[in-house]
């Protein structure tokens, strides 16, 4: 009735389509569109439609996961296999009195690791150089009763080949039988006191095992690579190659000056007076120095006792000078 008064005809708009609700609140459909308000039988029925999309698209995912599990199952049994076939190859080339050492230095990689371990460890490395046995004759019947154990060390400045080094010894010592020799492939130049003293350490168990050890240097085998070099019974070096250097150095870039200039202080507290001497950020004092000194002496007499232990015939006094 006001709106015939005021002139304006009812429209699709004020339909009277009531919804009764509980405690007697209703609303026009076109309100509900408006404000968007569902009922709870329509809301229900949406969460329930939206259930079953997530439902279907987690299953859709887990049976993606699954498919890919079973994909890389199968990739991984299949490398294992060509791993399995390679080592039957070796076997068969080398004869079956090396088998005991392929066994050893190889399948022993593949247990301890995982698919694929044989093939990323030989990658850098030949099979003649994981672990190889050979006779001059060529012939495993014409000399059966010894075996030379060949293997290589690149070495880097922090001796980084050194586990490699240790599972090839131990390997080694594990099959090798009395009259087996060793036969090491040397290049290095030195580095860390502590990591080419353990890779020295690591050839002396082949004379803890009366096994005797050639070195082979190609080019250089000074410093540290020379502490393992003197642990041979025998060394064999190219005409123009470099062995020695018995020294020790130890130099540390000092930026105290500059980050003064600069408006910086270094704070470094510590326990035990000489737990920090000679560093980038503090100034040196000559207290420091000595110290350092000192403890550098002590490393170079280290090694020149160690030297002298394994090549006594050397004038130790006389050849190191660094």
């Amino acid at each position: 009735d006001e709106m015939e008064e005021m002139g304006v005809e009812p429209g699709i708009i004020d339909a009277e389509v009531i919804v009764k609700k509980e405690g007697g609140v209703t609303t026009t459909t076109a309100q509900k569109d408006f404000f968007n308000i569902t009922s709870s039988t329509d809301a229900a029925a949406a969460a329930a439609e939206n259930d079953d999309k997530k439902k279907k698209a987690g299953a859709g995912l887990q049976t993606d996961i699954m498919k890919a599990v079973k994909e890389v199952e199968a990739i991984n049994t299949q490398i294992t296999l060509l791993e399995l076939d390679f080592i039957q190859d070796i076997v068969e080339i080398l004869g079956p009195n090396r088998a005991d050492t392929i066994r050893t230095t190889i399948v022993g990689n593949m247990i301890a690791g995982e698919a694929g371990t044989l093939l990323k460890t030989l990658k850098e490395r030949p099979l003649a150089t994981v672990l190889s046995s050979f006779s001059g004759s060529g012939s495993v019947e014409s000399n059966a009763g010894k075996n030379l154990y060949v293997t290589r060390f690149p070495g880097d400045v922090t001796a980084s080949q050194l586990n490699e080094l240790r599972e090839e010894v131990t390997g080694i010592l594990q099959v090798a039988k009395p009259g087996d020799e060793a036969l090491l492939v040397l290049q290095s130049g030195g580095g860390t006191v502590t990591g080419y003293g353990l890779a020295a350490a690591q050839l002396q168990r082949f004379k803890a095992k009366n096994i005797k050890l050639t070195v082979c240097v190609e080019q250089v085998a000074a410093s540290g690579g020379y502490m393992m070099c003197c642990t041979a019974d025998r060394i064999v070096a190219s005409p123009f190659a470099v062995l020695g250097s018995i020294g020790v150095i130890s130099e540390v870039p000092n930026a105290y000056e500059r980050l003064q200039r600069e408006g910086i202080e270094f704070a470094t507290i510590t326990a035990g007076k000489y737990k920090r001497t000679v560093t980038p950020t503090k100034k040196v004092t000559k207290e420091d120095i000595k110290k350092s000194t000192e403890d550098i002496n002590e490393i170079f007499n280290l090694f020149k006792s160690f030297v002298a232990s394994q090549r006594p015939q050397l004038d130790i006094e006389n050849v190191a000078t660094g």
